[in-house]
C-alpha cells in the first residue's frame, strides 16, 4: 500500500521538528543550508518515506529549485543527539 500525502507530510513534520531542534544546538550547520532551498529528509530506517520524497526532491530539482537532502538515522536517536544528519546540496 502506498503511503498517503497526510502520511508522508506527518513524518516529515517530526524530522522537520527534529532537525530544527538540532540546528538550534548545532548552529555550525546553518551555514550549509542556502536561502531558498527546498529541504527532503531521506530517513535510513524508513524506506518508504524516503523513496516519496526522493521522488519529490528529484521533482523540485527537475523544476529548477535547489534541493537540500538531509538523510538522518533513526528519528530516536536523531532526537538524542546520537545521530548527525548528513547535508547534500543538490543544485537545479
Amino acid at each position: 500500500m502506498e503511503m498517503t500525502r497526510n502520511e508522508q507530510f506527518e513524518r516529515n513534520l517530526a524530522f522537520f521538528t527534529e532537525f530544527n531542534l538540532f540546528l538550534l544546538e548545532h548552529p555550525e550547520y546553518e551555514d550549509q543550508i542556502p536561502d531558498q532551498v527546498v529541504i527532503v529528509y531521506l530517513p535510513d530506517n524508513d524506506p518508504e518515506l524516503r523513496e516519496a520524497n526522493r521522488i519529490v526532491a528529484e521533482k523540485r530539482r527537475r523544476d529548477g529549485e535547489q534541493v537540500l537532502i538531509v538523510r538522518t538515522g533513526p528519528l530516536e536517536l536523531f532526537r538524542l543527539g546520537k545521530a548527525e544528519p548528513t547535508l547534500e546540496l543538490v543544485a537545479a
